[in-house]
């Protein structure tokens, strides 16, 4: 036997578990704690945009005009180029414009072109049918957010004209009217 007689509280078993319990505790804490930041800065936002009254893309007036939300243009013909030609014409009208692409949903379109929206998107939507005469079909989709589709057609020749001023009063910032898109080509195939 030997002279030194070895007498720990712990066996190093029961160390590790501790260690263990201990580490995932304090883990435990550190993910409430960031959860904990996260919601209180989530709800401090929302509370700053009701202050300010920012409810939307929509004027101090209440006008709804469709140049406030994003428009996403998708090309739904085997015509290369028309979705960016047409998005250009948009943005050159004032519109702002997201996505330019083939149509994701790979639908035949036969007609000139069609809008799919959200139920938030919907008065958007229609200031662009009703406000700016533009001939298209309406799609209600199950999005959330504003953001408005048109998916171009096969009889998609051009926008109709805009008109000089929009439903909410201001200015156009381009020509009333708008010439068929060009048919220049592209590699990427919209």
């Amino acid at each position: 036997m030997s002279e030194y007689v070895y007498e720990s509280g712990m066996s190093t078993q029961r160390r590790k578990q501790r260690r263990t319990a201990i580490t995932l505790m304090l883990t435990l804490l550190l993910l409430f704690g960031a959860f904990w930041w996260a919601w209180a800065y989530i709800r401090v936002g929302d509370e700053v945009g009701a202050e300010d009254g920012n409810t939307g893309p929509v004027s101090e007036d209440g006008c709804i005009d469709a140049k406030n939300v994003t428009f996403n243009v998708y090309n739904a013909t085997p015509r290369p180029g028309l979705a960016k030609s047409a998005a250009d014409a948009l943005t050159a009208a004032g519109f702002t414009v997201g996505a330019v692409a083939n149509d994701p949903e790979r639908k035949q379109l036969p007609g000139n072109a069609e809008i799919r929206f959200g139920a938030d998107g919907e008065p958007y939507a229609l200031s662009f049918r009703d406000d700016y005469a533009q001939v298209v079909s309406m799609t209600p989709d199950e999005r959330t957010g504003t953001t408005v589709d048109v998916v171009l057609g096969d009889t998609f020749q051009g926008w109709g004209p805009f008109p000089p001023t929009g439903p909410c009063g201001d200015q156009a910032t381009a020509p009333t009217s708008n010439p068929a898109p060009g048919t220049t080509a592209s590699s990427d195939g919209d």
